[in-house]
């Protein structure tokens, strides 16, 4: 029963989830997929990056399906959905929000956002039909058949396996935006460690890396480390020097025996241990001291954070995020507070996606300032699509359509929305 359950979690549900976000705004804006959708070329890098990304997973499949070597196919299936949920479609949300006729550009991306997500829906089903054969089946009955783009009777178990195109690979954009994940994985790691809810808005990030390939990687696509990290700034620098001090010591458990009179005046020049010593550490996987070859496991390495925040470091990767928030921060962190409570409310109402609303907020104290400020109640009526944001006295408690009490850091808010026709 348990590894059912987990099956189900693991491998049914994400790709359901990802299939329902597809649908769901696809009948809210009344998009439907045509023939060229499935062979479309588009230019957005995160549409190039998925992919580049599903045609390695068809690749490995195809080895795994010729030896019968069926172990690695579900991790990289999970592996693989995990890029679509928690970083295509996440990072792409916005895409499929756009009002059509806004401009032609944005009307484009947002084809070509379907396009992608539509075709590589399509190319899983197909590629995971002989593990998952049910559900399979019915997300091709749902994608080509409903929508006539396959003939009345066909099914996804008559389909010849998708084979990976190599056109479509990108190897450089794939790196780089493994860099960015990561990044943005030891981010959210110090957010956790600092107890930083991801909501509130921080001033500034900065990463080092001594490899150059990273350093433009991050530059290129700081957008994603911004809307991810939820900062406003991305700095970049090789040396991570500056930003802490290394500390190494032996690690007495592996070296204790092995080292005896030695470990002495080993423990005496790990104490210089410096930057370029960790790079040399890093691309060799050992360093020589008094004739013996210690790698990484055999020295305890920490790192003493010299500018102001914390840090955090993997794979010749530091980054420091700087955990100071000013009062306007704060405020914004609030207004992102807000945004989450009116979603809330807005699917518990059974709001359509798209559907504009009205929003009225009673509340006082900072709140009130937060919901009568200009430029934060844009953020709240972009986030919320609302139409109108009005901002009352507590208790002068609104009656809209839909209404909800609150509590944001000890202070009551009452949020109150209807439907805009």
């Amino acid at each position: 029963g348990e590894c059912v359950k987990d099956t189900v979690r693991l491998v049914v549900l994400p790709l359901w989830n990802a299939y329902n976000f597809l649908t769901t705004y696809a009948i809210a804006d009344g998009w439907s997929p045509r023939e060229a959708d499935l062979h479309s070329a588009p230019s957005a890098e995160l549409d190039r990056w998925m992919l580049s990304r599903v045609q390695h997973f068809l690749a490995e499949m195809q080895r795994e399906y010729e030896d019968y070597e069926l172990s690695n196919l579900v991790p990289a299936f999970v592996r693989l959905l995990d890029e679509l949920n928690n970083w295509y479609i996440r990072r792409g949300r916005r895409r499929y929000w756009t009002k059509a006729g806004e401009n032609s550009e944005t009307d484009r991306d947002k084809q070509e956002a379907y396009a992608t997500l539509f075709r590589v829906l399509v190319t899983v089903s197909h590629a995971m039909a002989p593990v998952l054969p049910f559900f399979c089946e019915y997300l091709f009955q749902r994608l080509m058949v409903d929508t006539g783009l396959a003939g009345p009777g066909s099914s996804v178990h008559l389909q010849r396996f998708p084979n990976a195109e190599d056109k479509l690979l990108d190897l450089e954009l794939e790196a780089s935006m493994q860099a960015v994940r990561e990044v943005v994985g030891l981010g959210l790691q110090i957010r956790e460690r600092e107890k930083l809810g991801v909501r509130r808005p921080l001033g500034k990030v900065t990463v080092a890396s001594s490899d150059a390939k990273v350093r433009e990687s991050v530059l290129r696509l700081k957008e994603a480390i911004l809307g991810e990290l939820n900062v406003k700034e991305v700095d970049v620098i090789a040396d991570d020097s500056s930003l802490c001090k290394i500390n190494a010591k032996p690690n007495f458990r592996t070296l204790g025996k092995r080292l005896g009179p030695k470990l002495k005046s080993v423990q005496t020049k790990l104490a210089s241990f410096d930057a370029s010593d960790l790079a040399a550490l890093e691309s060799n996987g050992f360093v020589e001291i008094d004739g013996e070859r210690l790698t990484p496991e055999d020295i305890l390495l920490t790192r003493e954070v010299s500018a102001e925040g914390a840090i955090e470091s993997q794979n010749g990767i530091t980054v420091l995020l700087d955990t100071r928030i000013s009062a306007e921060l704060h405020a914004e962190g609030l207004a992102r507070e807000l945004v989450n409570r009116i979603q809330n409310l807005r699917k518990d109402s059974k709001l359509d996606v798209s559907q504009r609303i009205r929003l009225v907020l009673a509340c006082d104290g900072v709140l009130g300032q937060v919901a009568s400020s200009e430029t934060l109640t844009e953020i709240i009526a972009r986030e919320t699509l609302a139409v109108s944001v009005e901002h009352v006295k507590e208790s002068a408690a609104p009656t809209l359509a839909f209404t909800k009490e609150d509590t944001i850091e000890r202070e009551r808010v009452i949020i109150s929305i209807a439907p805009v026709a």
